[in-house]
């Protein structure tokens, strides 16, 4: 098997829009589900793209959506459990007035 890099230094963008540096390129091949690439093949045309950068980008989203997905869930899971604490009476909390940015910024005690 002929195995080869080739230097090209490219970006893309993750879901927060922020430039992700994909560095070197690496050939390799993979066994997949004929009717998949055919779906693949598709898709991409449909996109404007060749295959390549079509399952690139897939797989860009899917590592860097992961990293950040998880971490909204743990916010969220975090959020969850003090609203619980709260409508169970474990948590004071002052409600936040937010008629005015400056009512706001007073009543988070900033």
């Amino acid at each position: 098997m002929l195995y080869y890099q080739i230097l090209c230094i490219t970006f893309a963008y993750n879901n927060n829009m922020t430039v992700v540096k994909t560095g070197i390129k690496v050939s390799t091949s993979f066994r997949l589900n004929a009717e998949l690439v055919e779906k693949m093949k598709v898709a991409a045309k449909a996109s404007n793209r060749s295959l390549n950068n079509f399952v690139e980008s897939i797989l860009l989203n899917v590592m860097y959506h992961d990293t950040a997905e998880s971490t909204t869930i743990a916010a969220v899971e975090e959020a969850r459990e003090q609203q619980k604490a709260y409508s169970e009476g474990k948590l004071d909390m002052k409600p936040i007035d937010l008629s005015s940015v400056d009512n706001m910024l007073k009543s988070m005690g900033l």
